[in-house]
């Protein structure tokens, strides 16, 4: 027999842990930081593709978390994450947990647990679709960015699903290269992997895709705006396959 914990006790384990980080405020309040962020987005898709289907996206989410000092270098962030979509009969459908262990030079920045996920990581549409700011914000692994006067990189790993008996794991991983010659002219390069499978528990066909290429980047100046820039991009991908529901 299996005992699943249901999501009211998942959200009532969450806010008292975030209530109890908060009853240590006084003591660690030279190390210790609160920060709230607040999202409100709106996205609406009128056409159909076999990578995007259209729909409306309307709603609000919100971070409330902890971000601890633990040396020059090093930081601990715990908290709460929550979406609240338009039109939903559920209170705050979605929580889930803020948790990372960060370290940070002048140049690096390495992390492990929550992910720095703005931009889709600087990925292109092509290989991440835009409404992931907005359907999957949260995201689990391993990260480390650099970004030096003429080099910027990044590598990361999310971790979307567990290897279990009855579901596949899920995870993808992306890496993105940036070197800048000239100050108008970069040179890029961005891979995005994903797979579906299991090396002990598998559900059905196991799915893996790469998906990348290189490309130029030409930035000016412009009268009108602030700064522009043209991108070319040479991109493939080594399959294709049905990007609907996942095996398990």
């Amino acid at each position: 027999m299996t005992h699943g914990i249901n999501g009211t006790t998942t959200r009532t384990f969450l806010l008292a842990t975030l209530l109890s980080l908060l009853a240590a405020l006084p003591v660690l309040a030279q190390r210790l930081v609160w920060r709230n962020e607040f999202t409100f987005y709106g996205d609406n898709t009128e056409f159909f593709t076999p990578f995007r289907e259209g729909e409306t996206l309307l709603g609000g989410q919100f971070k409330s978390f902890l971000r601890l000092k633990t040396s020059q270098r090093t930081e601990v962030r715990a908290g709460v994450f929550a979406d609240q979509p338009s039109g939903s009969d559920e209170f705050l459908p979605s929580v889930k947990p803020i948790l990372s262990f960060r370290y940070r030079t002048e140049h690096s920045l390495g992390v492990l647990g929550m992910l720095e996920t703005e931009g889709r990581h600087g990925l292109l549409e092509p290989l991440q679709v835009t409404t992931l700011e907005i359907t999957r914000p949260i995201e689990y692994g391993f990260q480390w960015i650099e970004r030096r006067e003429r080099v910027e990189a990044e590598f990361f790993l999310n971790w979307q699903a567990l290897n279990r008996p009855m579901n596949s794991e899920v995870f993808d991983a992306g890496i993105l290269l940036r070197v800048t010659p000239l100050p108008y002219l970069s040179v890029d390069v961005q891979g995005h992997w994903f797979h579906v499978g299991g090396q002990i528990f598998s559900q059905g066909e196991p799915l893996s895709n790469f998906a990348g290429g290189p490309g130029l980047r030409l930035t000016a100046e412009l009268p009108w705006v602030r700064r522009g820039a043209l991108a070319f991009f040479r991109l493939w991908s080594t399959t294709v396959f049905d990007p609907g529901p996942l095996p398990g």
